[in-house]
């Protein structure tokens, strides 16, 4: 069982990884695995490293889905096609093996163009249930989705 957070990032850019880090460096640190946006690079870790100076290793701290070496989350993608329950069960494998009792938070963003048009919050309506499954499968009791 790991002695820091564990959070999950579901359609990340970097920002908000970096933010939790930050935030929880000052009790005991924290872990997480992303997943990145569709359209972001890997992370830069040497700027992660600059706002985080308290991380020892970057890669011992943050890990990419796609750096998991799960055959389901290589696949896993921020888009409808590539979301699937395969890929929320390897996720929830892989956060009990850092944290027996789960994620501490989940934190999930979906980034669609805007329209003018009256069904732009249906559009967000599969993402959001997937990401409320996953999120309910991988918290630990009492903790938090965003």
């Amino acid at each position: 069982m790991s002695d820091s957070t564990v959070f999950i990032s579901l359609g990340d850019d970097g920002g908000c990884c970096q933010a939790i880090l930050r935030a929880f460096q000052g009790v005991g640190g924290a872990k997480g695995i992303v997943m990145r946006e569709e359209g972001v690079e890997q992370f830069d870790f040497e700027k992660l490293k600059i706002r985080c100076p308290e991380v020892e290793d970057m890669l011992d701290v943050v890990f990419d889905i796609v750096d998991l070496e799960d055959e389901n989350l290589e696949k896993l993608k921020n888009n409808l096609p590539f979301l699937s329950f395969e890929g929320m069960e390897s996720l929830k494998t892989n956060t009990e093996a850092e944290a027996e009792n789960g994620a501490t938070l989940v934190f999930a963003s979906k980034e669609i163009p805007f329209k003018t048009l009256w069904n732009q919050e249906i559009e967000f309506k599969p993402y959001f249930l997937y990401y409320a499954i996953t999120a309910l499968s991988c918290l630990e009791r009492n903790g938090t989705f965003i």
